[in-house]
C-alpha cells in the first residue's frame, strides 16, 4: 500500500480527528509517497504507519494522504479489539506481532529498542515484496 502525503496542518484535520491527537502540526513533505506498514483505527481515527527518512516509524492520521496504491502486503494480520481497549486501538492490521502482541503496539510506539528492531525486520521483508 502507497500513500502521498497531502496536508500537514492540525487545522486542515476534521474536528474529531483533532479532539483525538496529541500532536500539533505534522513534519511531513508534502507530495511524498510512503509505503504503509501498518493500519489503526485509535481512538475512532484511521491511522497509517510509516517511516520518514531516519527509518523511525510513526503513525499519522489518514486524512494527511491520499491512497496511490491500495494493495496491502502479503501476510498482513487484522484484529479487532473493540470500543473498550485500553489503548484506545479499535483495530489493526500489521504484521503479525503488532496484530497478536498487544504489547508490541504500546513499544514501538515507545520506542522499545526490541519492538524498533522487530518493526525493521517486518519492513524489510514487506519492502521486498
Amino acid at each position: 500500500m502507497k500513500i502521498k502525503s497531502v496536508a500537514t496542518l492540525r487545522k486542515d484535520l476534521n474536528p474529531k480527528t483533532q479532539e483525538a491527537l496529541i500532536t500539533r502540526d505534522f513534519e511531513l513533505p508534502l507530495g511524498k509517497t510512503f509505503a504503509v506498514y501498518g493500519v489503526s483505527i485509535w481512538r475512532d481515527v484511521l491511522h497509517y504507519l510509516i517511516v520518514e527518512d531516519d527509518e523511525t516509524p510513526f503513525w499519522f492520521p489518514a486524512e494527511l494522504f491520499v491512497v496511490e496504491d491500495t494493495l496491502l502486503p502479503n501476510g498482513m494480520y487484522h484484529k479487532y479489539f473493540g470500543l473498550q481497549d485500553k489503548r484506545g486501538v479499535n483495530a489493526l492490521w500489521g504484521y503479525k506481532e503488532m496484530v497478536l502482541d498487544d504489547q508490541h503496539y504500546v513499544d514501538l510506539i515507545e520506542r522499545e529498542t526490541k519492538a524498533i528492531e522487530i518493526f525493521l525486520k517486518r519492513k524489510k521483508e514487506i519492502d521486498e515484496m
